[in-house]
């Protein structure tokens, strides 16, 4: 069965997809008078349109049926559930509109107190519940029943911020949950009255930012934003970027969808960023890291014979070593560790723009060096814990003595060969402009222009 388009998702209740054909204003039918925020296709195959305070009604071959205010202000989510109800999330809290009824009706909180958050998504559960986002919490409402409460989490299992932008239930039923400060999120458990979340981005060291709000399942079980993509059967997280063909500028929120043939959309400030999934793979691609600079008590030294060893003779107190791996598809992402063995308790972590591991002490004997480069999102499991290893220390006259050798772990391909090739083919950016309709044909993507934001 064909997905039902809602504006920022699509949503597995059955339906029949009205066909390919024009949209209302290209035959000649009104659009309504204010920008569309949201969309949904009801399961008697008419479509519903969020404006500001209102939603537009109309039947598949574009005629407008009704118009239905509501209190909420602003439209921002719109779901179509397998009971035929209509739920409307808005910048003022969650309002319904049941079967054969005529008025949008506010949903309140368990014991009558109004929800008066702004509500980020909205999510059906195969049991017929609905789960709702918003700025206060993470909400639900049980199947048949007209009003939300708030979902308790175990102690020490909760979500690591109250503000919810992002549901999804994927394939499994497997809820994710994305978060404004602490990301990506997945339920574990769920008794009916407790849930258990793990927290995917912390783990993976993402603990600042959002994972995109956007999130789309993939048809292996993937988990993408325009931002990121992580894979639960790896336990992998990777970064978009313009490396991977990820341009499309500053990403919108709740504008994404995914189409009838598996392809996801996310709107952006440059255009329509169209991802192939089935093309994208990580890779496992290794460059080598090697040595730049090296100096010793700061006078720099060369570095042609820095893998046959070095000394330091008295007076000498420290050296540094400055290093890079030789990637330049995005070297920006790259981060690195590196770790004096016997010296360093545990590695040093670093990033692209500080290369340099830096000792002045009395140093001692026989202490193996090693240093490894690697992607940011790889899972820390898989991360170096020992990539390479030399030796420093003192010498049975006094003088001490060091060895390097190094390796490093990189997670993307080289520019335009082999994989990477294949991954940059996967997504491609579609500049809006007079062109943009041509590029995304209806065929191919049936009115997905109104399905997002801002794009009028």
């Amino acid at each position: 069965m064909s997905p039902c388009w809602t504006g920022s998702y699509a949503s597995s209740a059955p339906c029949t997809p009205a066909p390919a054909r024009a949209t209302p204003e290209a035959s000649g039918q009104p659009l309504p008078p204010a920008r569309i925020e949201a969309m949904a296709q009801a399961r008697d195959g008419t479509l519903w349109l969020g404006t500001d305070s209102a939603l537009y009604q109309f039947t598949r071959d574009h005629r407008q049926l009704r118009v239905l205010p509501h209190a909420g202000g602003l439209t921002r989510q719109l779901l179509a559930s397998t009971d035929g109800s209509l739920w409307v999330g808005t910048q003022d809290g969650v309002f319904r509109l049941r079967p054969g009824t005529a008025a949008i009706v506010r949903v309140a909180q368990h014991a009558g107190q109004s929800l008066r958050a702004d509500i980020n998504a909205l999510a059906e559960a195969s049991d017929g519940s609905v789960w709702v986002g918003s700025g206060k919490g993470l909400f639900r409402a049980a199947a048949g029943e007209h009003e939300l409460r708030s979902v308790a989490c175990a102690e020490g299992a909760g979500l690591g911020n109250p503000s919810v932008i992002g549901l999804l239930f994927d394939r499994q039923q497997t809820l994710w949950v994305d978060t404004a400060v602490t990301g990506l999120h997945r339920m574990r458990h769920w008794d009916g009255q407790h849930a258990a979340f793990e927290r995917i981005s912390e783990r993976h060291g993402i603990v600042t930012r959002p994972f995109g709000g956007n999130l789309l399942e993939d048809g292996r079980g993937r988990i993408w934003t325009q931002i990121y993509v992580y894979d639960p059967a790896t336990d992998r997280l990777d970064e978009l970027t313009a490396a991977d063909g990820a341009d499309l500028g500053t990403g919108w929120f709740l504008a994404h969808t995914r189409t009838t043939d598996g392809r996801l959309l996310f709107g952006g400030s440059r255009g329509i960023l169209v991802v192939r999934p089935e093309g994208f793979d990580a890779s496992d691609y290794a460059p080598p890291l090697v040595v730049s600079e090296f100096a010793i008590d700061g006078q720099r030294q060369p570095v042609g014979h820095i893998q046959e060893g070095f000394e330091l003779v008295p007076p000498q107190r420290g050296f540094s070593l400055v290093f890079a791996a030789l990637d330049y598809s995005d070297s920006g992402r790259l981060r690195y560790a590196y770790q004096l063995q016997g010296f360093d308790t545990d590695w040093i972590a670093t990033t692209a723009d500080s290369r340099v591991a830096s000792y002045r002490c009395s140093m001692p004997s026989r202490q193996p060096a090693a240093m490894a480069g690697w992607e940011r999102s790889t899972p820390m499991a898989n991360r170096p814990k020992r990539s390479s290893t030399g030796r420093a220390g003192r010498s049975p006259t006094g003088r001490a003595q060091a060895t390097w050798r190094s390796s490093a772990r990189r997670f993307h391909e080289r520019p335009a060969t082999g994989r990477r090739a294949a991954a940059r083919a996967s997504m491609r950016s579609v500049p809006l402009g007079p062109r943009a309709r041509s590029r995304l044909s209806r065929k191919e993507i049936p009115s997905i222009l109104h399905s997002l934001r801002n794009l009028e």
